[in-house]
């Protein structure tokens, strides 16, 4: 079906015009399981544009290099992973050096810098100005027991066990971290850290969420008997007036856009008796009911104003059903018993496209219309001609783009 080459090939199908980019030739056909173990093992990496890609390469000599497209050093067989390849600063690998050195490297061309010398991966969250990576401590008896990398940050930054990192916009994070008996809430960018001041909250509260909304500090609480609120306030040097949004029941998940200017959150309450959930997006109710969501269920638009989310619902014959809905448009139903590999939704808050796992292929849908099928389909987005993902055919990793019709 598909030729391996690099220019473009044209596809024309019943639904489906675009094209497809040879992306990478994979060495052997890989199987769905196969593939799964590569990109979770860090072996096989795929930038965001879906061109990128890089792969481990073995020499003569047993020693191993990443093919990031440019010279880079030798690295011992064992452990090697590739982290990242969206940092603005570099591409992060981890693995130990020929010299001797080990831990998580920033590689470019001509350039190397050693990021930290602990390799503990703990997980990795992507974003849109590179990946967040927390990294674990062998020190069981020490207070300072992770670490975490950031793209703007030049070396990997030491954190209580109980800190809870929230990724910005520009590389940098706002930090929630214990020390002594009190609770403090910090910026840390490129230039170091600022804004720091302790948290206050209130007695019995606990934090949920955490996050930038349009320059102001945004911090989600919630207490078992008081209830959530919603707190807004901006860096202590500017003074900024601080603000609150009381929520009627318990808040239970609060998101904050990539480009910070989405805002979003999830309430659990009682009416008139009965369990009742409310989601809303930058202030506005746009779904309510019986239904259930984890963290992870929220896709935000690419200009981060609008949001959709992928729920838990029962039928009448009480059998959990995935629903995706975003902010306008209608609802999609998910095939019973498959999962949502990911989704996307358009700037105007409609559910535009999804891969769902049926266990044994990804298969790709458009509004509701199913496309086709991959044992390997990741990184869906918009583009302007429709929508582009990642496929696998055989041995060949495709870029495939295109307007559904």
């Amino acid at each position: 079906m598909y030729d391996c080459c690099h220019v473009p090939a044209h596809i024309t199908q019943t639904h489906f015009t675009g094209s497809y980019r040879h992306a990478a030739h994979l060495d052997g056909a890989f199987t769905r399981n196969h593939l799964l173990y590569l990109r979770a093992a860090g072996k096989l990496a795929v930038a965001r544009d879906g061109m990128r890609v890089a792969t481990w390469k073995q020499a003569a000599d047993g020693t191993i290099s990443p093919r990031l497209g440019y010279p880079v050093p030798s690295f011992y067989c064992e452990g090697g992973r590739i982290l990242s390849l969206d940092e603005t600063g570099g591409d992060l690998v981890s693995g130990t050096l020929m010299d001797g050195r080990s831990g998580v490297f920033r590689l470019g061309p001509g350039r190397i810098s050693h990021v930290s010398e602990n390799d503990g991966l703990m997980g990795i969250q992507n974003g849109r100005t590179g990946a967040v990576v927390y990294l674990r401590e062998n020190l069981p008896f020490d207070s300072v027991l992770s670490q975490v990398i950031l793209p703007a940050v030049p070396r990997a930054h030491a954190l209580h066990r109980d800190a809870r990192v929230f990724g910005l916009p520009d590389g940098g994070a706002l930090i929630v971290e214990p020390f002594d008996d009190t609770v403090y809430r910090y910026e840390l960018g490129a230039c170091g850290v600022s804004d720091w001041q302790p948290l206050g909250l209130p007695k019995d509260y606990r934090l949920v969420g955490m996050g930038k909304w349009y320059g102001m500090v945004v911090i989600g609480i919630d207490a078992k008997k008081e209830g959530g609120a919603i707190q807004f306030l901006g860096p202590a040097a500017k003074d900024m007036p601080f603000r609150r949004t009381d929520i009627r029941g318990h808040l239970e998940h609060l998101w904050c856009s990539p480009s910070g200017l989405g805002l979003a959150w999830l309430e659990n309450l009682e009416v008139q008796g009965k369990p009742c959930r409310r989601l809303y997006v930058n202030h506005r109710l746009i779904f309510e009911g019986a239904f259930a969501m984890n963290a992870f269920g929220l896709a935000w638009s690419a200009d981060g104003k609008s949001a959709g989310a992928l729920v838990r619902l029962l039928d009448a014959g009480e059998t959990e059903v995935l629903h995706l809905i975003g902010e306008h448009g209608p609802a999609f139903s998910v095939t019973p018993k498959n999962s949502v590999h990911e989704f996307t939704v358009d700037n105007h808050g409609r559910v535009a496209a999804w891969i769902e796992d049926n266990k044994q292929f990804h298969r790709v849908f458009w509004r509701g219309r199913f496309l086709e099928s991959h044992p390997q389909a990741w990184n869906l987005g918009i583009v302007e001609q429709g929508i582009a993902y990642n496929g696998v055919h055989a041995d060949v990793l495709l870029r495939i783009e295109g307007s559904p019709h």
